[in-house]
């Protein structure tokens, strides 16, 4: 009995032995794993880039000026760090750009007694044909038709502690009475303010539009200057209407037709192709950062001013039940465009992108407008307007010539209802003061022989999307004949427009 309590005394303590040393081995092993898991943890927490693919650029000041810079014309982002107002000993305080009244992301907001401006951009203007001093031009809406009182600008200086202060000399309407406008609708203006004659040669900085000369503003504009670089002006700059306003800017195959749109008008002699967006579909961008990292097409944002609504796809019902407002903005994107750049380009194409100005005969816009038996520089040029149906879908009559997704060159059959006189389409950058969509552009000096428009040898063609159009719902028969003007430039364009294609993979080639 004795000896059996012995040997069940020694199998407890080797089982207790054989116990503990898998327990002690076991938590060894955990400690190591514990350990090895928490230096690989450690080092992704404080080494990411071993580990993932990531951008560890730091945002400094200096990145978010240069953004500014790029993306805000209306901003000045050199004054980013200067934080509070420039004192001085003037009536008027300098505005940093941090304290500016800032409006749905592209403006800036300024109340003058009961008159409330958005403010868009300022430009200045100093070409020599306006026979009088520099001016700086400035876009506004206004939150009524006509101001109730009169608006002063201040001029801001570099290195200058005060600014100098003008008086707005002239306010132009961009558009007069819509018929489907109200009083109380915002309507466009364009504003402008004599650089006194002390400081024509300099460039101010930002200038700031205010009601009273001393009162305190909320708005702080950068002046807009882009010289011609080595004094040398470029040719033709088209101003193309803001993309994302409408439906038919979300066409699934326009990223397609925006391609042969665009080479089609390098081909004519574009040199810098301006848009305006307030949205666009993916494919869109695409094309457009292919053509913008080629420096041949820009692409500034735009959004609506004041309470007007700016919600993405909802905007396209919102303007649809107010077209003024959508023409509105749309001649507001014309002269961003044209007061940017006319120090830069000698004329300016005002189109959408489905039209193009055609010549008859001469091989390019250069060509059309050297034609002998003008004495003079006109300011505008006019063109008639002749409207391509789009029935190719309906009547399968391809033609084997070209690719069937290059749509101009495939619809060749027009309306042969007179055609209408379209209003100017093209502007000398000497003489016209802004541009509208549908209406004469303003002259620096009206009556005088430089203010005429000369009619060119030439065609607008308009290429219907769709059939709702009055004038795009006309039949084959006698109404329609084939005009195949454009396919003078078929090889180039074909061979032009494919390229980028395959480039961006937005057709498949075999």
């Amino acid at each position: 009995m004795m000896e059996n309590s012995m040997l069940r005394s020694i199998f407890i303590f080797l089982l207790c032995v054989v116990l503990a040393t898998i327990f002690f081995f076991n938590m060894e092993h955990k400690n190591e794993t514990d350990s090895s898991t928490e230096r690989v943890f450690t080092e992704q927490v404080f080494h990411p880039q071993d580990y993932l693919g990531i951008d560890n650029t730091n945002i400094s000041n200096d990145v978010i000026a240069k953004k500014l810079f790029d993306s805000h014309p209306n901003l000045v982002p050199a004054r980013l760090t200067e934080y509070g107002p420039r004192q001085n000993d003037s009536c008027a305080l300098y505005v940093n750009m941090l304290d500016a009244n800032h409006n749905n992301i592209y403006w800036q907001e300024q109340r003058a007694g009961n008159d409330t401006y958005y403010l868009f951009g300022a430009y200045l203007d100093n070409r020599t044909t306006l026979n009088a001093d520099p001016a700086v031009r400035i876009i506004a809406m206004l939150d009524k038709r006509n101001r109730t009182q009169n608006l002063s600008c201040q001029f801001w200086y570099q290195k200058e502690r005060m600014p100098i202060i003008s008086a707005v000399s002239e306010y132009r309407q961009l558009w007069k009475n819509p018929s489907n406008s109200s009083e109380s609708d915002l309507h466009p203006f364009l504003l402008s303010c004599v650089v006194p004659k002390l400081n024509k040669s300099v460039v101010p900085e930002s200038v700031s539009l205010v009601g009273a000369p001393c009162q305190n503003a909320t708005n702080n504009l950068r002046v807009g200057y882009n010289g011609a670089p080595n004094g040398t002006k470029r040719g033709f700059a088209v101003c193309v209407t803001a993309l994302g306003l409408s439906l038919r800017s979300f066409l699934p195959v326009l990223p397609i037709r925006l391609i042969e749109w665009i080479e089609l008008n390098k081909i004519l002699g574009a040199e810098k192709i301006i848009f305006h967006e307030m949205q666009m579909h993916p494919n869109m961008t695409t094309v457009m950062e292919h053509y913008s990292n080629a420096g041949e097409v820009e692409v500034s944002g735009l959004s609506l001013p004041g309470y007007l609504t700016n919600v993405p796809d909802f905007i396209l019902s919102y303007l649809n039940t107010k077209p003024h407002i959508r023409t509105f903005i749309e001649d507001l994107a014309y002269n961003d465009c044209y007061y940017k750049y006319m120090h830069q380009f000698e004329f300016f194409v005002v189109l959408d992108i489905f039209k193009v100005i055609i010549p008859d005969l001469a091989p390019d816009w250069r060509a059309l407008l050297s034609e002998p038996g003008k004495k003079s520089p006109a300011a505008s040029f006019t063109a008639n307007r002749s409207v391509f149906v789009d029935d190719k879908a309906e009547m399968h009559d391809w033609s084997a010539e070209v690719p069937k997704y290059l749509h101009m060159l495939q619809h060749v059959h027009r309306n042969v209802k007179p055609n209408v006189t379209e209003d100017e389409t093209m502007a000398s950058a000497k003489n016209a003061i802004f541009q509208k969509s549908a209406s004469p552009f303003l002259c620096v000096r009206q009556g005088s022989n430089n203010c005429r428009s000369d009619f060119v040898a030439a065609q607008l063609h308009k290429y219907c999307v769709g059939r709702e159009e009055d004038e795009c719902k006309t039949g084959r028969g006698d109404q329609l004949q084939i005009d195949t003007t454009i396919r003078r430039f078929k090889g180039e364009l074909i061979k032009a427009s494919n390229k980028a294609l395959k480039t961006l993979g937005l057709v498949k080639f075999t």
